[in-house]
């Protein structure tokens, strides 16, 4: 029984007691909604079709065939009470719509109607889908071996430069896929795409499965399976030469060594955070540049892309100052001339420059604040519960770094937002008050069903009485006939002797003699 519910990641039914049901799914229940798994495949098989002037991508498909039911389920409070994390994002929709109408008025439909449902879809699928540490976990596993399935293409693709599946979806009639981008080799190798839009996005897309499957199944899974998955995880973003998907990978590893050298300490968290202050600080004083130029600058493989990220943030931020509240929209940003590639590697400034100064702070609201209210939950240390909430605060909290140093748009966007709605469950995650909540419950004689629990207490003490003395050993018909000692005074309970035979189990008639 024990190697089954390891192997399964699903715990035992305990005899007498229900599964609880803090939402629609059940605590033991593992699975999947439908539209989780077609989700993540359709990472692997990004095809676009025109249906007028809109582009129906795959993902988009999905989601709006399943946002709908979710979507009633979650206002008429099916998946808990709504938050304000969920207010924000609600909020930020409607910000982004009423700034896109602003700036441009005959696209508002088109790019808030794409947005929206990618956004709001991505976030209500994790949101809702996802509700018990075994969906978390069973999710975690299906979004890894999407990631493991990747590699072969991958190494073919770093040596010889070509993606094989995105030649055969663009070889397909009607539709269409991401266009094959073909970039200088880069420590010899040749940046793998897969099947994303660009290569960064699939080594975000690789680097984003390491701590959410290793860490989340340490009770499940033994060391040498949790290096060998994540070594070919890091393999897998490491070939996409990607300085800014790589990043996630280096602070998901910084997270796992700190949390093991300082074993033991409360507050080593905090610890770390005041590291960090101190040093931003101290290059805020001593250094000619502020710290998120000394970070971007080397967040980067090249001097190049360094230099570029550093214009594109201080030119991004001239753009924000200049129009704060309503953003600049879909308008192109100013910017001197010989910068002539429009792109912004920087989702949060990005989104910042289009809809202004309030959609920053709604969107900082929702991600901080579930960030928040999931690392104050008071857990066990080494529980299921505990890994599991490790596994989702180090990816997103290296999500959030990443997001700094590049761009997410199509199915890597839905990706960030599905992940980041997946952790919602988890500010409601509680544990058994002790250790005795969590044994099976045996049913005895006295506990069966029907009996009349109302009986006063000294009826009951009899009946407990006598279930003890009929469920103690019999001894051998060797030792004689019990005799009553005088000395003993008299007492309630008649003197009986012993059986001269010994009684089956379970045997109820009356003793004789």
């Amino acid at each position: 029984m024990a190697l089954a519910e390891q192997m399964s990641g699903r715990p035992a039914r305990q005899r007498g007691r229900a599964d609880p049901a803090p939402g629609p799914a059940a605590a033991g229940d593992s699975r999947l909604f439908w539209a989780v798994p077609i989700v993540l495949l359709a990472l692997l098989v990004p095809l676009n079709v025109f249906a007028g002037p809109l582009v129906l991508t795959t993902q988009r498909v999905v989601l709006m065939v399943a946002i709908f039911p979710v979507a009633m389920r979650f206002i008429s409070g099916d998946y808990g009470r709504i938050r304000f994390i969920d207010w924000a994002i609600f909020l930020y929709l409607l910000w982004a719509t009423l700034t896109i109408g602003i700036n441009n008025p005959a696209a508002v439909v088109q790019y808030s109607g794409s947005t929206s449902l990618e956004l709001l879809g991505g976030y209500l699928i994790g949101r809702c889908c996802i509700r018990n540490i075994h969906q978390f976990r069973r999710m975690a596993r299906l979004f890894a071996g999407l990631v493991l399935l990747s590699l072969p293409f991958a190494l073919y693709e770093g040596i010889t430069g070509q993606s094989l599946l995105l030649r055969v979806y663009n070889g397909l009639p009607v539709v269409f896929s991401a266009r094959e981008i073909t970039t200088a080799p880069r420590l010899g190798l040749y940046r793998a795409q897969f099947t994303m839009p660009t290569p960064i996005h699939y080594g975000l897309f690789a680097a984003l499965a390491l701590c959410l499957v290793t860490v989340a199944h340490q009770n499940l899974w033994g060391l040498a399976k949790r290096l060998v998955v994540g070594g070919a995880i890091f393999l897998c973003s490491f070939l996409s030469l990607s300085s800014g998907a790589f990043l996630a990978v280096v602070f998901q590893i910084g997270f796992l060594a700190w949390a093991r050298m300082t074993r033991g300490i409360t507050i080593r968290w905090w610890i770390l955070f005041a590291i960090a202050a101190v040093f931003y600080t101290v290059i805020e004083v001593f250094s000619d540049r502020s710290g998120i130029m000394v970070f971007l600058s080397y967040a980067t493989f090249s001097a190049a892309t360094a230099f570029n990220r550093v214009l594109i943030f201080n030119y991004g931020m001239d753009n924000v100052w200049a129009n704060p509240l309503f953003g600049i929209g879909l308008n192109d940003w100013v910017r001197p001339f010989w910068m002539l590639h429009p792109s912004v590697d920087n989702f949060w400034l990005l989104n910042t420059m289009r809809h202004g100064l309030p959609s920053f702070l709604l969107m900082s609201v929702a991600w901080l604040g579930q960030i928040w209210i999931v690392a104050k939950r008071p857990l066990t240390e080494g529980s299921d519960l505990y890994w599991a909430r490790r596994a989702w605060l180090f990816t997103i909290v290296s999500m959030t770094f990443t997001l700094c140093t590049v761009d997410v748009w199509g199915p890597p966007f839905v990706l960030c937002f599905f992940l980041f709605g997946a952790g919602a469950w988890l500010m409601d995650a509680a544990e058994p008050e002790d250790a005795a909540a969590a044994e099976p419950v045996q049913e005895g004689p006295a506990d069966r069903p029907g009996r009349d629990r109302t009986e006063p207490p000294s009826r009951r003490r009899q009946t407990l009485s006598r279930n003890r003395r009929d469920a103690a050993p019999e001894e051998s018909p060797d030792d004689g006939p019990e005799q009553s000692s005088p000395e003993a005074g008299t007492t309630d309970t008649p003197v009986r002797r012993r059986a001269p035979y010994a009684r089956p189990p379970g045997d109820r008639r009356p003793r004789r003699g």
